[in-house]
């Protein structure tokens, strides 16, 4: 395989900061979230016991393995979209190193040192195993699935493309389609020149689908406090990526609710006084109890599931849910009439023209 690129994510979020101050209603880049505090007051979040998901999909995940690891070509690559701490992600490359199974498994994530952390135990408990090969990219969803398209070592290898956490469901409907449809295009690419046949390539997706009120605000607004410190956290790491102090913690507060109608809890932030922010030629006011968006955990069943594929080309073509909880694991895969007229398409292209045409979608989609 090639060498795994890198991104400084953290230049990449001025951009979108002082965008997201300028939009209305206000919001900050969930991607905020997700630096080294971040991601250490995250991992303890996950041991709450308010919040229900992290066990809920390692017990789903847990109970049908097997099954899982059987929709896994031997010799395939596996990308993990926002790995995390992954240890969910082990239980299925353990049970893929027991099956003796060879697989090459990218986490891609946005913070170089916690990814290399997570990475470095992952390959312990897994025994350094040779059934199991263990990569980093890090990176931004959009650049992972570029690289899908343009790693030349990926050409007529089976892929799976992991997504836990119920996190698709945190991304807007459009931008969840658009990595679809750059996955298909990647697929397209990325297929043996000698049949262009799409085969072994699949997403592996968890959604919750649990929409009890209590449960879920419990969920992110944990008793323990540490969903405000997470949510919070965005401010200090705004202010490293502007280069000054822009927002002062003290004039600031957590607000998130649970909306019934669109079956999402949405977290904020909420200021506690008018103030300005001024952010290189930009200055923004923010009146007292304004709300800037932080992120949205969308609740999605299989019927919402199934909605959210509509256009994309993609199917459920099977799937696992947890015996006690709404939460599911999804199988998606090209729908067999998308795939033949792919197919017939790609036919009439050389490897050349399908590069270029796949580099040309990801710079209109993506601008890459």
């Amino acid at each position: 395989m090639g060498a795994a690129p890198t991104n400084n994510i953290q230049k990449e979020l001025a951009p979108l900061i002082i965008e997201g101050l300028k939009s209305s209603p206000k919001f900050f880049p969930s991607l905020l979230l997700w630096d080294d505090k971040g991601l250490a007051i995250y991992e303890r979040i996950m041991r709450s016991k308010d919040y229900y998901l992290t066990q809920t999909e390692a017990e789903l995940i847990r109970l049908n393995a097997d099954n899982i690891a059987e929709t896994i070509p031997d010799g395939s690559v596996i990308l993990e979209l926002g790995s995390g701490c992954l240890s969910k992600t082990f239980i299925i490359l353990n049970t893929l190193a027991q099956k003796r199974k060879h697989v090459v498994y990218y986490a891609l994530d946005v913070c170089p040192s916690a990814l290399a952390a997570s990475l470095a135990q992952l390959r312990s408990a897994l025994k350094h195993t040779p059934y199991v090969t263990c990569r980093s990219l890090c990176m931004t969803y959009q650049d992972g699935i570029s690289w899908l398209a343009n790693e030349p070592s990926l050409s007529g290898t089976p892929v799976s493309v992991l997504w836990l956490g119920s996190s698709f469901a945190n991304e807007p409907q459009d931008d969840f389609r658009q990595l679809l449809h750059g996955i298909s295009a990647a697929q397209m690419v990325q297929a043996p020149t000698s049949s262009r046949r799409v085969a072994g390539w699949q997403l592996l997706v968890a959604a919750d689908g649990t929409k009890d009120p209590e449960t879920v605000s419990r969920a992110y607004d944990t008793r323990d406090g540490l969903s405000k410190e997470f949510t919070l956290n965005v401010l200090d790491n705004a202010n490293r990526s502007l280069g000054w102090d822009v927002f002062d913690m003290n004039q600031w507060c957590f607000d998130g609710e649970w909306d019934a109608q669109k079956g999402q809890f949405q977290t904020c932030i909420r200021a506690l006084k008018d103030q300005t922010a001024r952010v290189g030629k930009e200055q923004v006011l923010i009146k007292k109890g304004e709300k800037i968006k932080v992120i949205a955990s969308r609740k999605l069943g299989q019927k919402d599931v199934q909605g959210w594929l509509v256009g994309t080309g993609f199917t459920i073509s099977s799937s696992w849910t947890h015996p006690e909880f709404a939460y599911s694991l999804y199988r998606f895969s090209l729908l067999e009439e998308k795939a033949r007229v792919q197919q017939a398409g790609w036919e009439r292209l050389s490897r050349g023209q399908l590069g270029r045409l796949v580099r040309s979608y990801f710079r209109r989609v993506f601008d890459l």
